[in-house]
């Protein structure tokens, strides 16, 4: 009987002491969120009452400051709701925006709110010749949580100001096609379609959007994917007889049975019939 009442005891005691750090947090938690709130109060007004963002800025950096000691989506908030209104001036340097950008970009799992407002600030860096090396991280996490639209605007921005060269758009092509694929809702093809050739990262479903069957059949046989090389040829088996015959190859050597069915009616057009 006793060891029952010590253990009860001890039992409110272990969950009185959880409670009461569990309070102390959600306090915490609650003084961080009126402190942002205030600050952001007085940047809005900073902002709008005085011509000289000097003042503003400070006060911007301390925003990043306790924005970031909440959480990524409020940190990311402050960025896209304020960080504009600086315009591309250059400012006295903080660590605050390091820390903020580490932050952002060390999120898992990633968001396309987070990588957009890490982009944001990349230009508040002093140090120009990371500024690449972060978009280029920006783009590959855009393009493995699969979100289009925001990676083509990132391209676009980066041809325009020519920091981004044909290695480069390979890492993130590729990386994007290991997990997601061309949606024709998606302006991919317009985009594509301004690159030059010289510019055209040697990936198969790239040629393939632009409706360059020949060169994708032949870059996706040199990678080994058969099936690819199939698909594309396809459509130009009735044209030409070769190409038929090609199909018909890689279809036994992959033990594919209809492929060698819809060859045999298009070498019929030239003539010839094929007894499978």
């Amino acid at each position: 009987m006793a060891n029952w009442r010590l253990n009860l005891k001890q039992f409110f005691q272990a969950l009185c002491i959880a409670l009461s750090a569990l309070w102390r947090k959600l306090q915490r938690s609650r003084l961080r969120s009126d402190r942002l709130a205030k600050t952001c109060e007085k940047l809005q007004q900073q902002l709008a009452n005085s011509p000289s963002r000097e003042k503003a800025w400070k006060t911007y950096t301390e925003a990043l400051s306790l924005a970031k000691n909440s959480d990524r989506t409020k940190l990311a908030q402050v960025i896209l709701k304020f960080d504009p209104l600086f315009g591309e001036q250059g400012y006295s340097f903080s660590p605050a925006i390091g820390q903020a950008l580490s932050f952002l970009l060390e999120a898992k799992p990633q968001t396309s709110q987070n990588l957009d407002a890490a982009w944001r600030i990349i230009h508040r860096l002093n140090e120009p010749s990371s500024v690449r090396e972060i978009q280029q991280q920006i783009c590959r996490q855009l393009g493995l949580i699969g979100d289009s639209n925001m990676l083509l605007a990132k391209l676009v921005k980066r041809r325009r100001e020519d920091t981004l060269n044909v290695e480069e758009l390979s890492q993130i092509l590729s990386t994007f096609l290991e997990h997601h694929s061309f949606q024709l809702v998606a302006p991919w093809k317009a985009f594509l379609g301004q690159l030059q050739l010289k510019e055209l990262p040697q990936i198969h479903q790239v040629y393939a959007i632009l409706d360059r069957p020949i060169e994708a059949s032949e870059i996706a046989e040199a990678v080994g994917d058969y099936r690819g090389v199939i698909s594309y040829l396809k459509p130009l088996a009735s044209r030409e007889i070769e190409i038929a015959f090609r199909i018909l190859t890689l279809s036994n050597q992959l033990g594919d049975e209809v492929a060698p069915r819809l060859i045999s009616k298009s070498l019929r057009v030239f003539g010839r019939k094929i007894i499978l």
